[in-house]
């Protein structure tokens, strides 16, 4: 289902896909709607705190020991007096602790603060870098993100939970600025730049209208198309 999205003429308009929330004007095109939603079902498939399917190196998440399991977290919290991880427990947003008395307790992150590569649990970080293929993406993030690293093709590509959501522009792109977690097409049209703010777990994307005659450009008025 491919529909052009309509963003309003204000001078930045934000669309959030991030799991959570939405922008506070919503989204006015039908086809963008179900597109997100489709992508946001596939977030849900998946509850946070969900352990990845291949169990990631331990290694303390803090300056407190850690065991792979349950049992033998118990029996090392009761011989050192203090808690140990229960390694199999941890998750992008969680550990659990094995205390002393026999009791076990998890401390949650409101927002993931790990994420598993290559077989080992390393920090987020959204900050943008680009690809040997030329495309761009976040460094360590919960979900698979690729900008364009300008020209044709799609303007972004975002996986998660075995879901796929693509978004393309309808004009080539120009080579975007990267700042941090900020990726800025400049000019996609006259007076007006795209936007791609990265999140560990999520992206929003703004037009940036600089100009009232871009304002007034029926060209500001068509946005990205998703597909997948």
């Amino acid at each position: 289902m491919n529909r052009n999205s309509k963003p309003t003429t204000e001078m930045e308009r934000e669309q959030r896909v991030d799991g959570r929330r939405r922008g506070r004007h919503g989204l006015r095109a039908a086809g963008l709607t179900a597109a997100l939603a489709a992508l946001l079902l596939a977030y849900a498939a998946v509850p946070r705190g969900t352990a990845v399917p291949a169990a990631p190196e331990m290694t303390p998440a803090a300056d407190e020991p850690v065991r792979s399991s349950e049992a033998e977290a118990v029996a090392y919290a009761r011989q050192i007096g203090s808690r140990v991880e229960i390694g199999a427990f941890r998750t992008e947003n969680r550990e659990v602790y094995a205390n002393p008395d026999g009791s076990v307790t998890a401390d949650e992150h409101a927002e993931p603060v790990r994420v598993a590569r290559a077989g080992r649990w390393v920090p987020v970080d959204a900050t943008l870098v680009k690809a040997d293929d030329g495309s761009i993406g976040p460094k360590a993030a919960t979900i698979g993100l690729r900008l364009s690293g300008g020209g044709d093709g799609p303007l972004l590509t975002v996986e998660r939970a075995g879901r796929t959501m693509t978004l393309s522009w309808p004009a080539k792109l120009p080579e975007p600025e990267l700042e941090d977690t900020r990726a800025t097409y400049p000019e996609v049209l006259p007076g007006v730049d795209l936007v791609i703010n990265v999140g560990v777990s999520g992206f929003s994307h703004v037009l940036v209208i600089k100009t009232p005659e871009a304002a007034q450009d029926p060209g500001s008025s068509s946005g990205s198309r998703p597909t997948g």
